[in-house]
This record gives structure tokens, C-alpha cells and sequence, in this order.
């Protein structure tokens, strides 16, 4: 976990001093909402993709 914030703050780093300063926190901040969003997008589109099959897979078994 140190080494994800470690490598999260190095790029968010807007001055490059290698000292976390107030700018730096709130880029830092920005990438793990944006993240945390394309994760939450991903899983959502997988979870639809999943129930989609497994509706497809009911109708097939489903008596005539």
C-alpha cells in the first residue's frame, strides 16, 4: 500500500521537489477518483455483461 501512494504521489509531484505539497495532494486526489470511477464503470459493465449471459443461458434451458 506505501509503494502504490509512494508511486502515486511521485507522479502527481507538480514541482517536482519530491515534497508532498498542497498541490500535489489534490492531483493526487484527482487520479484516485478518476480511477476509483473507471474501476466502478468497469465492474459495473461486467456485472451487466454477466447477468445479459446468464439470462441467455435461462431462456436456452427454459422448457418449450
Amino acid at each position: 500500500m506505501f509503494a502504490f501512494f509512494k508511486k502515486l504521489f511521485a507522479r502527481a509531484d507538480v514541482n517536482k521537489d519530491g515534497r508532498v505539497d498542497a498541490k500535489d495532494a489534490a492531483v493526487a486526489v484527482e487520479a484516485v477518483k478518476a480511477t476509483a470511477k473507471t474501476t466502478a464503470v468497469r465492474a459495473r459493465d461486467t456485472v451487466k455483461k454477466a447477468a445479459v449471459q446468464a439470462k441467455s443461458v435461462r431462456a436456452k434451458k427454459a422448457p418449450k
